[in-house]
């Protein structure tokens, strides 16, 4: 039987749905960036113009771009000039967290009380948009790549533990004495796409500049990952400054956006999608690391994969403590999004394996006898979830469920980005191995492409 990911009825419905998120961020443009949408799709003014909203629309507005849909590629524009124009610390350099919406009288960005902080957090989506749109040769986005990458080298990364600083004072003389691995992860993620951007800017993989950046990502990762061995494959998120776990840390505050307490479901799959792809990256270009990042992703997806239904109800929980019992139970459709990207990502860790020429080393087979090599048997359980509770409409997903399965607004109210949503309907559509905005552009080799509906198309269907 064809399974969802070779089904072309299925791939024609991931691509609908992806334009549908497209359409339906449009809204979320400002003058300053892009804000915050709520659960009508509409800003709430109520909330500042966040980076790291603004970052990640660009990073996707960016990936519209390559596949020739209208109005994406001046969308991303868009993103890019007021990261420079107005995120940019015009005094001591680096970027704010948050913006007001309305300018001052000398036309210069206003931010928040707390958006002078400087965060990893914030600086790895940075990163990330500014990558993006050099892959799709947005204007100005390697003027930002260089201003982000001299910021991340100056404050952020710490040679000495090959991890991120956490955050820092508006002059960056004060540090937070807290490190964690959420922004660590997304850092691991902007690191795969700047790697994948400078080898377009025509830089060899063999350019110390441009391996550093998979050197970082294969660091973090690494460090990550002998933590998760050693905790049964969950993975502590929050340490002091010595890089020591504080087990405790949140304990008050168990449902934080960014640093819940316990460990984090959906970071798992996180985690195990993106090591799928620095593996394959450092199989291509001769780079040998010491964990095997495949074989502990596995164990990372078949261990989360214990939260699925597991207080009863369809879906993850939130979060768990270390022995698997769930603290937040409500369900996060980034959690699911996630889920299906690892989904995707370990089966095409395989793919990717089978098909290697018989002379090159060949990637071991990790798909487990337990998942009885099926991956695709969890995407498409993932996939009818998501379709049954999380899709509104077309294009509308609900950011947060409670524990019975309706919709909630305690953690994320509204619905504030499409980033994980889109991700997760395009990654299925492509070829594995290079970072998704790379994925698109070496798959639209012509931007004048046939069109479906007025558009132009990527070669997926």
């Amino acid at each position: 039987m064809i399974n969802a990911l070779q089904n072309l009825q299925h791939r024609r419905w991931l691509f609908e749905q992806s334009i549908a998120l497209l359409d339906f961020a449009r809204k979320s443009k400002v003058f300053l960036g892009f804000g915050y949408l709520d659960k009508n799709g509409e800003v709430d003014y109520d909330q500042p113009v966040q980076a790291w909203i603004s970052c990640r629309m660009t990073h996707i507005y960016s990936i519209g771009a390559l596949m020739g849909v209208e109005g994406c590629r001046e969308l991303a524009e868009h993103g890019i000039c007021t990261l420079l124009e107005y995120f940019e610390d015009p005094i001591h350099g680096g970027f704010f967290e948050a913006v007001e919406h309305q300018p001052d009288i000398n036309g210069k960005a206003v931010p928040t009380e707390s958006g002078t902080r400087k965060t990893a957090y914030t600086h790895a989506f940075v990163l990330l948009a500014a990558s993006s749109g050099v892959l799709a040769y947005i204007k100005r986005a390697d003027e930002l790549f260089d201003k982000i990458s001299k910021v991340i080298d100056e404050y952020f990364w710490d040679e000495e533990t090959g991890k991120m600083r956490e955050s820092f004072s508006r002059d960056f003389l004060e540090s937070e004495p807290y490190r964690g691995i959420n922004a660590n992860m997304h850092t691991v993620e902007a690191c795969l796409a700047a790697f994948d951007a400078q080898l377009m800017q025509n830089l060899s993989s063999a350019d110390e500049q441009t391996l550093n950046w998979l050197r970082r990502a294969n660091s973090i990762i690494g460090f990550t990952f002998g933590l998760a061995k050693q905790n049964d494959y969950r993975i502590p998120e929050h340490f002091d400054e010595d890089w020591q776990v504080l087990w405790n840390y949140n304990e008050n505050d168990k449902a934080h956006q960014f640093r819940p307490y316990g460990a984090t479901v959906g970071h798992a799959f996180e985690w195990a999608r993106l090591a799928c792809n620095a593996s394959v990256m450092n199989q291509k270009y001769g780079i040998r690391v010491r964990e095997n990042f495949v074989d502990i992703a596995h164990n990372l997806f078949r261990q989360a994969l214990n939260n699925w239904h597991c207080d009863g109800a369809d879906g993850f929980v939130y979060t768990t403590d270390f022995k698997g019992k769930p603290i937040v139970h409500d369900r996060m459709h980034w959690v699911l999004c996630e889920a299906i990207g690892a989904s995707v990502a370990l089966n095409g860790v395989e793919a990717a394996s089978n098909a290697l020429p018989q002379k090159s080393t060949k990637v071991a087979n990790y798909i487990a006898a337990e998942l009885g090599n099926e991956f695709s048997y969890w995407y498409e359980e993932f996939m009818a979830y998501a379709a049954g509770f999380l899709i509104e409409d077309a294009g509308k997903w609900h950011h947060q469920l409670d524990a019975e399965n309706r919709p909630a607004d305690g953690i994320w109210a509204g619905k504030p980005d499409i980033y994980h949503a889109f991700q997760s309907l395009m990654l299925p559509l492509l070829p594995f191995g290079h970072f998704i905005t790379a994925a698109v552009r070496y798959n639209s080799p012509d931007r004048y492409r046939p069109k479906i509906d007025g558009r132009v198309r990527i070669d997926i269907l």
